[in-house]
């Protein structure tokens, strides 16, 4: 199966949001962003009277009373794990493998740190030869191997001698193609937008090439009795 191109996903940047922010609830956000602050890293709550009110982040989130959401952690995992990436492409090692090999050491190296995993001599030295047996028995007699959970580190041990991602995780890949395939489908069904004026008592039609982008120029018809 193909991989997934990488492209350049650009999430709303922290002013972006704000600005949603202060659209969305009124001058009332950036009041209580004022007063609050924001901090970026965890904190004693602490109120004027000198009660604790437990650890919090950011603007006066309380961890102890509210848990982040889900969406706030997959956002929170999509900006560590491009920090992350970005330093692990620039070691060698991690170049001359496969993609699913790949996974296998960033798996390792996120639990780890990469700085401890490049001090498993041995086993790196069986991947620079393309020994992936002994790349996996180096790795089960490792501390890496005693930390894991067994399910999580005998399937990172199977893809690093395999090469071979697990099915689960290709499957997740071709739901997110699929996703990509039908969002194109419906783009094209969407590409004629019809844009009435009553005022002008004509409507527009505009042709898309699929993207975003319109092409040609608009053509102003009778607006349909």
């Amino acid at each position: 199966m193909n991989a997934i191109p990488k492209t350049n996903v650009a999430l709303p940047t922290a002013y972006q949001i704000r600005q949603a922010n202060l659209a969305a609830h009124g001058p009332v956000a950036e009041l209580i962003r004022d007063h609050e602050d924001i901090k970026l890293e965890p904190y004693r709550d602490m109120r004027a009277t000198g009660e604790d009110v437990g650890m919090a982040i950011g603007v006066g989130h309380n961890l102890e009373q509210l848990p982040i959401s889900e969406r706030v952690a997959e956002l929170l995992y999509f900006d560590d794990l491009a920090v992350f990436l970005e330093g692990l492409e620039k070691w060698p090692v991690y170049q001359s493998v496969n993609s699913a090999r790949k996974a296998a050491l960033a798996d390792m190296a996120y639990t780890l740190g990469l700085p401890k995993l490049m001090r498993f001599p041995k086993m790196i030295g069986a991947i620079m030869r393309q020994n992936w047996t002994v790349a996996g028995i180096e790795a089960i007699d490792s501390d890496w191997w005693d930390q894991q959970p067994k399910k999580r580190r005998s399937t990172v041990v199977t893809i690093l001698i395999t090469g071979v991602m697990p099915e689960q995780y290709l499957l997740a890949e071709q739901r997110l193609q699929q996703y990509i395939r039908d969002t194109t489908r419906q783009l094209a069904k969407d590409s004629i937008a019809l844009c009435y004026s009553a005022s002008l008592g004509t409507y527009v039609s505009q042709y898309s090439r699929g993207d975003g982008q319109f092409i040609g120029t608009p053509r102003a018809k009778p607006l349909p009795v």
